[in-house]
């Protein structure tokens, strides 16, 4: 009964929600996104990441492209930069702590006028990402990476003794997974965050910004039916 009145109750907050609102472009500047208050993404009316771009949109968690007209470029790479900005912000993951001197006393290439740099730090912080060395905040992320950011995200969300046991669920590809991930793959796949395309996961491929989208909305939601709620970031 309580996780029926809880299915309940999120169907009607996705209802009640606003999607295509609001939604954060990138300048043509290194300067903080630019707020965009109309329309929805050209590109993303019939892509399979779309409820959870529109989703994520409303909460300000999104970055798009502005060329003459809105887009989110769902199929493009998504940075290392661009997903730490994404997952802090979707979590409400701040740590108060923005000094530029304590922004480059973490990596040694992070610019702190970078608009993710206080969420990378904050990720930090949360012992999502691992300090030291180079962020490479412009680089890509395979598939595999970007799920062991969100399970140690999930770790922090949940706290790291309320993690469960794993249960066995295989992809065809389960090989290809390196050791190094494979826990975090199965932990994901068996709280429903990621399901793979034909049972095919693609661990070394590069994450899409649409994947990023759909795996940090589904953790969202997963989330809020766990009563581990995400922090609604203060923008709102």
């Amino acid at each position: 009964m309580r996780h029926r009145l809880l299915s309940f109750l999120l169907v009607l907050i996705m209802a009640i929600s606003v999607p295509n609102t609001y939604a954060l472009a990138a300048g043509e500047s290194d300067d903080l996104p630019v707020l965009i208050t109309y329309g929805m993404y050209a590109d993303i009316t019939d892509h399979w990441s779309r409820d959870a771009v529109y989703f994520l949109a409303d909460r300000y968690v999104v970055l798009g492209e502005v060329d003459n007209e809105l887009l989110f470029l769902p199929y493009k790479s998504v940075t290392r930069g661009e997903f730490a900005y994404m997952l802090a912000v979707a979590l409400g993951i701040h740590m108060e702590n923005s000094d530029e001197a304590v922004l480059t006393a973490y990596y040694d290439d992070l610019d702190p006028q970078a608009y993710y740099a206080v969420s990378v730090i904050d990720l930090t912080m949360a012992g999502v990402f691992t300090l030291g060395g180079d962020f490479l905040g412009d680089n890509s992320l395979t598939r595999e990476e970007m799920v062991h950011y969100i399970m140690k995200a999930w770790q922090y969300c949940v706290g790291y003794e309320d993690t469960g046991e794993i249960v066995s669920v295989k992809f065809k590809d389960d090989a290809q997974i390196s050791t190094l991930y494979a826990e975090d793959v199965a932990r994901a796949r068996q709280y429903g965050l990621i399901n793979g395309k034909n049972n095919v996961f693609s661990p070394n491929k590069k994450a899409s910004r649409g994947d990023a989208a759909i795996v940090i909305y589904r953790m969202y939601l997963q989330l809020l039916l766990a009563n581990k709620y995400p922090v609604e970031n203060d923008r709102q």
